[in-house]
Formats: structure tokens, C-alpha cells, sequence
């Protein structure tokens, strides 16, 4: 006899076709309360006829907590043997990893985990990889999108099912609240490992557990149970968002080749933004560059580049790929490595606001100089920050890339010069050149980041209003 719990999960489990064509799915244990649940209840639903798929154990060692990893992996290989499943593990170094490619340890954990379940699910001919997700991780992640920012996909929360690597992974769990998991492994009798990790809150998704979320929570019970209602709405949006980008995919006149895809620039403007920022996530994913660092700047940059529709110009986005217009069409590239930075670039710079140009962050903001100590800025600003007099200013702001026969007149340089002699005089190197970002105004070069600021917009004790510009 079913308990309420495993009910529930199968119930979950058939309303969204979870192992639907699964002869095998690989079941991610970690030892904790949640994915040992997890497998339990996977091992009774077989038993019961509720799932026709094989259950595999995998177990990814993070090597993070020293002999009390080694301890956890022990206890899921008894837990195997008790049940009869065959267990695969994977051992991973996560600190070196986060070290050599510059990732928060909670980052590099969990490519490192995914990568280690992919593998081993194409190892074992598995169909799909089973994790524990339950409702309250699915509020964190929504909560921790929603203070990064986020538009409908993430709103979207933890999908009950996505493909990564061409592998499905499924989350059986997220109708299920943690509380519900703690009350049945207590009253199934089942055992199993504390991650003590888990409550230390610098790092941030744990602060969000154990810190912001009960704060949200107060006088509100159902606060998981209402972000869940939201993430539900939030994917019902999103695929009917896909269902009609593929009606209008093929009318694009789509060309691919490798690391590329490019299509109709004027059927592309078309579109209604929503389906058109959809066409475009699709298009920089096949051509390779995934989607993971684009942001709603970015998206809203290509929108805006395609109904520009100027011949050669050219976006730069994450991961070295380049979006462009070229005779007509909508173009998406990887930037090969000899492929010198020789095109132009152009974004509007935004009041109390952030930009994105060439992976740097602008941000500006108005000050009032009566506020404000001149001199001390002087002595305490970085080369990244700068102030100018902003009734000399003719808005808006632009940052770009460096043009032949860019003139401005360094503070403190005698006059006007070009900026290529100008760096040359002051002896920054062509490495260092390649990085410089070009502030002007609609008349004028008023800095030449991060390197010197114009003389004619220079902040003086006549100054009554500020504009600070920050390269982050």
C-alpha cells in the first residue's frame, strides 16, 4: 500500500508524462533527506506498477567536506545494497575547478554535478536523470532570479522536466513541500546524511533559505505553494511563447552553418517583441553560444540593431558571439580568435540605470555637486570612475568602440588631440587599447575610459549637477 507521499509524487509523476518512453532513469542521491526519499519512494512506485523504468543510483562526491564526504558516499552505497540497485559515483574536485575558472564554489559544484550525471546517464543508456527539486527549492530559485532579475522564462521556476546535453532531466518532488519529505522519512523510518554546508548562509542561496524566505513567509503560510501557482503560469506563457515562434520560425528563411545562424531582417521586425526575443534565445543557442549569460539588455540590444537595420553593424554578446546585420539579414556568430575587434559598437548609456558594452558594466547616475566633495573624489576614485559637469553635457550619452579620427581634449592636455596619439603619449599598450571604451555626448569625446576624461566637461566649483559614470 501506497503512503500519501508516494501518492502524491505519482500522481505528479503521470499528470506531467515524468517517464513517459523511459526504460531507465538514473536517480541523483547525495545522501540527504530529500534525494533518499526520493529513491525510496522511485523503488515502491516500481514495485507498485505505477513506473515501468529501471532505477539506477548516481552519486556525485564533491570532496568538499574531507572524511565526512567519503562518509556520504558510504552510506548511499549501503542504502544501494539494502534496495537493490546498482549505484555509479563520480568523484569531482570542486575547489580546484572554482579556482582555475574563476566560479563561487556553489557554481562549480553544480556544473560539475550536472556534468557528472550526464555522463554517467550516457554511460548506462539512461533516458533521464532523476532529481529530488522539491516546491521550496523552487521558491528560492524564483526568489533568487527575481533579485537578479528576471523576465517570464524565469518566472518559470524549476521546469518538472528540461533536456541538458540531449539527457531529460526530471523532478518528480516539486508538489511536494521539504516539511512533507521531513515527515515522511520520520514516519517511513528512513535514515539519512546532514549536510552542515547547508546552514551556513554565506553562501547565498542558503541565505535565501534560511534567512529571507521566512521573512517573505511571515504571515503568509502558502508562500511556496503561491510562487509555485506563479512558476505554473509563468511556463503555460512560455510554451505557447514557443509554440508560436516555431509557426513563424520557418518563415525567416533561416540559414545555418557552423557556429552561425542568420534570417530575414525585415520578417524578423515583424514580430511582436515577445516572439521575437523567443527567435532570438533560439537562434543563439543553436548557433552555440547558450543562453545562460543573456540578459533583457542584450535582448532588447538585438531588437533594437535589427529594426536600426544598418548595414555591418554589429553587437557583441556573451561567450564571444556577435550579432549583426549583413545586407539584409539577421546574422548570429562565434568571433573566432584571430578575428581582430575592428567592428563598431554603440549603446546609449541610462540615467540611475546599467549597460552592458563588450562584458562591461556602465552605470550612471546625477548628482548634486552641493553634496558632493570635489577633492576627495580626487584622491579616493579609481581610473574606472568619473565625474562630469552636466549642464555641459548634450544628452544623450553614448559609450562605443573607437573610431578613425576620434579628436578630444584631455584634461590637463594642452589642447585637442586624437586618441590614438593620445594613448600612444601616455604609453598604453596595444593590449590595454584594445579596452578602451569611448564616452561621448551628441557633440563630442567626453572620456576615453579608463584612461582620461575631456577638459571641456570637467567639474568645476561653477558645477551644480554631477553626471558619475562607472565602468563595473
Amino acid at each position: 500500500m501506497l503512503t500519501e507521499f508516494e501518492k502524491k509524487i505519482s500522481g505528479f509523476i503521470k499528470s506531467a508524462g515524468l517517464f513517459k518512453d523511459c526504460r531507465r532513469s538514473l536517480v541523483a542521491v547525495s545522501g540527504g533527506a530529500d534525494s533518499v526519499a526520493l529513491m525510496f519512494a522511485l523503488v515502491r512506485l516500481k514495485e507498485a506498477g505505477e513506473i515501468e523504468a529501471d532505477i539506477l543510483c548516481g552519486h556525485i562526491n564533491h570532496n568538499l567536506r574531507g572524511a565526512e564526504s567519503g562518509r556520504d558516499q558510504e552510506f548511499v552505497e549501503e542504502l544501494c545494497r539494502r534496495l537493490g540497485i546498482e549505484m555509479k559515483t563520480r568523484s569531482v574536485d570542486v575547489r580546484s575547478f572554482a579556482g582555475k575558472n574563476k566560479l563561487s564554489i556553489e557554481t562549480a559544484a553544480r556544473k560539475l554535478r550536472l556534468d557528472g550525471l550526464i555522463a554517467i546517464a550516457k554511460e548506462n543508456n539512461c533516458g533521464s536523470i532523476v532529481t529530488a527539486h522539491h516546491m521550496d527549492d523552487n521558491a528560492e530559485t524564483m526568489v533568487h532570479r527575481l533579485m537578479r532579475g528576471t523576465g517570464f522564462r524565469g518566472l518559470g521556476g524549476i521546469w518538472p522536466e528540461k533536456i541538458f546535453d540531449d539527457v531529460k532531466i526530471v523532478r518528480p518532488m516539486l508538489c511536494i513541500r521539504r516539511t512533507e519529505v521531513i515527515d515522511h522519512c520520520k514516519a517511513s523510518g528512513i535514515e539519512w546524511r546532514d549536510d552542515h554546508t547547508n546552514m551556513d548562509t554565506s553562501f547565498k542561496r542558503n541565505w535565501i533559505r534560511h534567512e529571507l524566505i521566512p521573512y517573505l513567509r511571515q504571515g503568509k503560510s502558502g508562500l511556496e505553494q503561491e510562487l509555485w501557482k506563479l512558476a505554473s503560469s509563468a511556463r503555460r506563457l512560455n510554451r505557447r511563447i514557443e509554440s508560436e515562434s516555431n509557426d513563424v520560425w520557418g518563415r525567416l528563411y533561416l540559414e545555418t552553418g557552423k557556429e552561425s545562424v542568420a534570417f530575414d531582417r525585415k520578417e524578423f521586425c515583424r514580430l511582436g517583441d515577445m516572439i521575437a526575443a523567443e527567435v532570438v534565445r533560439r537562434a543563439i543557442v543553436q548557433a552555440g553560444s547558450g543562453e545562460k549569460d543573456m540578459t533583457e539588455f542584450h535582448y532588447k540590444s538585438i531588437l533594437e540593431l535589427a529594426r536600426d537595420g544598418r548595414n555591418g553593424k554589429k553587437l557583441e554578446l556573451p561567450n564571444g558571439f556577435i550579432a549583426g546585420v549583413e545586407y539584409g539579414r539577421i546574422v548570429f556568430y562565434k568571433r573566432t580568435e584571430s578575428e581582430e575587434r575592428s567592428f563598431y559598437m554603440e549603446v546609449q548609456v541610462e540615467i540611475d540605470n546599467h549597460v552592458e558594452f563588450e562584458g562591461k558594466r556602465i552605470a550612471a547616475k546625477v548628482l548634486d555637486a552641493a553634496d558632493c566633495d570635489i577633492e576627495e573624489f580626487k584622491r579616493k576614485k579609481d581610473s574606472y570612475v568619473e565625474w562630469f559637469d552636466h549642464d555641459k553635457l548634450k544628452l544623450p550619452i553614448v559609450a562605443r568602440s573607437r573610431k578613425d579620427g576620434d579628436k578630444f581634449e584631455p584634461i590637463g592636455g594642452g589642447g585637442e588631440k586624437k586618441v590614438g596619439k593620445f594613448l600612444t603619449a601616455a604609453k598604453v599598450p596595444g593590449v590595454l587599447r584594445r579596452e578602451v571604451v569611448i564616452f561621448a555626448d551628441a557633440e563630442k569625446i567626453i572620456w576615453v575610459a579608463p584612461f582620461r576624461a575631456s577638459e571641456e566637461t570637467k567639474v568645476t566649483s561653477m558645477t551644480r549637477k554631477i553626471l558619475q559614470l562607472s565602468l563595473l
